[in-house]
């Protein structure tokens, strides 16, 4: 904080504003909704069955980087650890989005909130690697209480 004291006397000048007109947002695409995996969306027990699987696929993988400790079986299952990370960034991404709340900065945040509530413990000794696993297992089962939003109704046009 001491360090950043000195900022707030440094001179500056106003920034002139900027005209903001209705092209340059349909230019940019800033109000696009960002593309979805369709097979990443889950709903709440199906998220939570994929979890589960994930956590199974972690549970080799974590006794492979113990068995193997500074070889090349650790490294390997460390790459493990990466794809399954990014399968489940895939699902809860998917998840959020089935639940309507992927426009927004919620699956960041979730994604941050599980990944440091599951890995500080392990970083200060507190528990093992199974126990983070199980801590990352349960802090995501309140996922399964999110409604999904509905699907919009789509009548069928009157030729079929």
């Amino acid at each position: 904080m001491l360090a950043q004291i000195p900022l707030a006397f440094m001179p500056s000048k106003p920034r002139q504003p900027e005209p903001v007109s209705e092209n340059d947002d349909a230019e940019e695409g800033s109000h696009k909704p960002a593309p979805t995996n369709v097979l990443a969306l889950s709903g709440p027990f199906e998220y939570l069955r994929i979890i589960s699987v994930i956590a199974c696929l972690f549970v080799p993988l974590i006794y492979m980087d113990h068995a193997f400790a500074g070889t090349a079986g650790s490294w390997i299952a460390r790459l493990g650890y990466l794809v399954l990370g990014f399968f489940w960034l895939a699902f809860a991404n998917g998840r959020l989005e089935d639940a309507g709340w992927a426009q927004s900065d919620y699956p960041a945040q979730f994604g941050l909130i599980v990944s440091v509530a599951s890995l500080m413990p392990i970083a200060v000794h507190w528990v093992n690697a199974y126990g983070a696993l199980v801590i990352f297992v349960l802090i995501q089962a309140p996922t399964a209480f999110l409604r999904s939003k509905p699907i919009p109704y789509d009548p069928l046009p009157e030729g079929s």
